[in-house]
């Protein structure tokens, strides 16, 4: 990885690329200026104290320095520009261009550039490539090959880290819903099958009329019956009788309606697939106060946030399509352009929802969609999704 004693981030409207960019780019005891708008002056606060606080915990320190253009006005970023590469006058310096409005890129590259020619130094330019994780770097010899270098698991982002780089607060969190994995896994390998979806819903249907559950006679329902009991002795054990019926709740209740593809979403990624190593950080029942953002579950791998909507209601195409334009622009503010989203549902044709959603407001193809016939092998499925949308491996 090219280092820099000094490198300059353009601050855009997502502080993530300039928080990888700045903790992959500068060397040990360097200087990062921060070239920022009006628009962007808190964003660039927060950039400045994070980064700060990252060295810090590694045992060392970093200079940081914010400077505002006028990002309409060329000569202002030029002028800009220009003083902070007087005034820190270092050799060794870099200018990292994700960031920004096109017009600061522009500016800054060419100030950057006749600087540096004139005072004889090669400056290292790069941006940071959404769609495949890379870091790269323009040619710096007259071979005009740009070098590319995947750096998706350079940099560890937690939830907290992107959380703080927006100003964003944890509001109270939605239900934390049982923790009964085999029993969801049951449910979902028998929703697989033909015929099964309509008999689960005909046996939940009837449920908020009821105050205990019997063993049902049907073999598919009976033995998710019996695992549910099961589980139950070690998760909440008053709710299981002596006489082998199981007490409801509103929780219960809810949770056999529906929030058991929750259950099952949250074992795969948190028990299968962090386990892994595939993943790092595991979170569901997710909501966020101002800007209001509730998601079922996040993961995270290296700093690619990916965000999990489940939906047991499979034949409402437009209220699914609703749901997940929401989710996908908060995920995409929290997670820059590197964000990642999955709906995972009962539909028996996911792969129609997915077409329909590209046209409507996807075209780079961030959501997936997971269906009925995902759903036996879906640690599969999830395990081969997100190492494609990780790429580098």
């Amino acid at each position: 990885m090219q280092k820099v004693k000094h490198l300059i981030l353009l601050v855009g409207s997502n502080p993530l690329p300039n928080a990888v960019a700045g903790k992959l780019l500068v060397e040990s005891g360097g200087t990062i200026s921060l070239i920022y708008s009006e628009g962007t002056s808190e964003i660039a606060e927060r950039l400045k104290n994070w980064l700060e606080a990252e060295y810090k915990k590694e045992g060392t320190e970093i200079k940081v320095i914010k400077r505002e253009v006028n990002e309409s006005q060329p000569p202002s970023i030029y002028k800009k520009v220009k003083d902070i590469l007087n005034e820190v006058n270092e050799k060794s310096i870099g200018l990292n261009y994700t960031g920004g409005t096109k017009m600061m890129a522009v500016h800054a590259y060419q100030t950057v550039k006749c600087w540096a020619e004139k005072n004889d130094i090669n400056p290292i330019f790069s941006y940071l490539d959404a769609r495949t994780l890379e870091m790269i770097f323009d040619p710096t010899d007259k071979s005009y090959t740009k070098e590319r270098e995947y750096v998706g698991m350079n940099v560890e982002m937690s939830l907290d880290d992107l959380l703080s780089l927006h100003d964003w607060k944890l509001g109270e969190q939605g239900n934390s819903h049982f923790n009964l994995p085999e029993t969801a896994k049951i449910i979902a390998e028998e929703c697989g099958k033909d015929g099964f979806i309509e008999e689960y819903k005909e046996f939940t249907k009837h449920l908020n009329n009821k105050r205990f559950l019997c063993k049902p006679v049907n073999d598919d329902l009976k033995q998710i019956y019996e695992k549910l009991y099961e589980e139950l002795q070690e998760e909440c054990k008053e709710l299981c009788k002596s006489d082998g019926t199981i007490k409801l709740t509103d929780e219960l209740r809810n949770w056999l309606k529906g929030f058991w593809l929750e259950s099952y979403l949250y074992y795969i990624l948190n028990n299968r697939l962090r386990n892994k190593g595939y993943l790092h950080e595991c979170y569901k029942n997710i909501v966020t106060e101002e800007p209001k953002f509730e998601v079922d579950a996040v993961a995270i791998r290296g700093y690619q946030l990916f965000a999990f909507s489940c939906k047991t209601k499979w034949n409402d195409k437009k209220e699914l399509k609703k749901a997940l334009f929401e989710i996908c622009i908060r995920a995409e503010q929290l997670g820059g352009d590197e964000a990642r989203l999955a709906l995972v549902c009962l539909a028996e044709d996911p792969d129609k929802i997915e077409n329909e959603i590209r046209k409507d407001f996807d075209q780079e193809k961030r959501v997936k969609v997971f269906g009925r016939k995902h759903l036996s092998n879906l640690e599969i499925y999830l395990e081969n999704w997100i190492l494609e949308q990780s790429g580098g491996e």
